[in-house]
């Protein structure tokens, strides 16, 4: 007589064990995952450092969204120059004439989270990324210089909007200081295992700087695009 008790003594999940403890985690994501940018990108930080796959979006995002290119051509670059006051936002982990295009991505993520947008993203991570590099590519080749610019602009226009964009800069500060005491760009480069060092940088005119939220912006973009 047999029987399918595994007298080995073996507590590896089956395949079938495996997919239903898959789906709870589906089914709960929503009541268990916290609904904020900081909370997302813990969560998303911890699984790409442990996934190889994920870890490679992550790079390729990163990639798409114009790491160690010029975010301006010539002629905005120009623009930006004559119309920068010396009203900076106070987010010492990018390039003064990039925060407050970063600022502004912010407060749309934000408006956009949900705790059913950040089930999504965390139902399945990788075709989130996917989503947010496919986005990334369809952006005209114009569309991060016009930003910066506009987004510029429109902070010395609108009393209200240069208001909420210094108050989410005073958000975004403890975010990135937390979310980077242990080099996340780095930890993700290593699992991606890709050759990269995990340097982040925003460049202009030729002229590069290190920007250290680098994975902070492509959390805000996943969220962005996820409906």
């Amino acid at each position: 007589m047999t029987n399918d008790v595994d007298v080995t003594g073996s507590t590896a999940p089956t395949e079938a064990v495996t997919k239903a403890a898959n789906h709870v985690q589906k089914f709960l994501a929503p009541l268990t995952v916290d609904p904020t940018v900081h909370g997302l990108a813990r969560i998303l930080i911890k699984r790409a450092k442990g996934e190889p796959e994920l870890a490679k979006l992550f790079m390729s995002v990163q990639q798409e969204l114009g790491d160690g290119r010029d975010l301006l051509d010539e002629r905005q670059s120009a623009i930006l120059d004559r119309i920068r006051t010396s009203d900076e936002l106070d987010l010492p982990s990018a390039p003064d004439w990039l925060r407050p295009a970063i600022t502004a991505a912010y407060l749309r993520a934000k408006a956009n989270l949900t705790p059913r947008v950040a089930a999504t993203i965390l139902e399945d991570p990788a075709k989130a990324l996917r989503r947010a590099r496919t986005a990334a590519r369809a952006l005209e080749p114009e569309f991060m210089g016009e930003l910066i610019i506009e987004t510029t602009l429109a902070a010395q226009r609108d009393e209200r909007l240069r208001a909420d964009l210094h108050a989410a800069t005073d958000e975004l500060r403890p975010i990135v200081a937390d979310l980077y005491r242990d080099a996340p760009a780095k930890a993700i480069a290593r699992a991606a295992n890709t050759g990269g060092n995990g340097s982040c940088r925003a460049c202009r005119g030729g002229r590069c700087e290190p920007i250290s939220c680098w994975v902070i912006v492509i959390i805000i973009v996943i969220v962005i695009v996820t409906k």
